[in-house]
């Protein structure tokens, strides 16, 4: 047998079933994110706001482009809702390119939420020293 032939299969064993139920649709995953940064355009743009967002004697106060900018974000959030939420009544699809996609399945989704709160944990004792 030459090198040519052989062939090393790999399989991770902490990998999910084939048969593991999906955790969301795409469509819920595209309302939760617009939700998300519409929140995040939100207080950005109160803050912003605050700051000062009219035009001082010397040019735009500190505010005025992060505050047009946030509001450029959240027109796009609600773009994203609408087009969401008005979009086809097709079945829906699963969140993933496949049934082994990091979040398609309870078990994948399991070991994602380990592994993040094991890096944020390890980030936020790293910060308060």
């Amino acid at each position: 047998m030459s090198n040519n032939d052989l062939e090393i299969i790999v399989e991770d064993p902490t990998a999910p079933e084939a048969d593991s139920p999906a955790v969301t649709d795409t469509r819920t995953v595209e309302i939760v994110v617009s939700l998300l940064l519409l929140g995040l355009a939100i207080v950005l743009g109160f803050d912003n706001w605050r700051t000062g967002i009219a035009w001082d004697s010397t040019g735009p106060q500190a505010g005025y482009f992060p505050f047009y900018l946030s509001v450029i974000l959240g027109g796009a959030s609600l773009y994203g809702l609408a087009a969401t939420a008005l979009g086809s009544s097709a079945p829906p699809e699963v969140f993933g390119p496949a049934r082994s996609s990091a979040v398609s399945s309870w078990c994948s989704c399991r070991r994602c939420c380990f592994v993040w709160r094991r890096n944020i944990s390890a980030c936020m004792s790293q910060a308060s020293c």
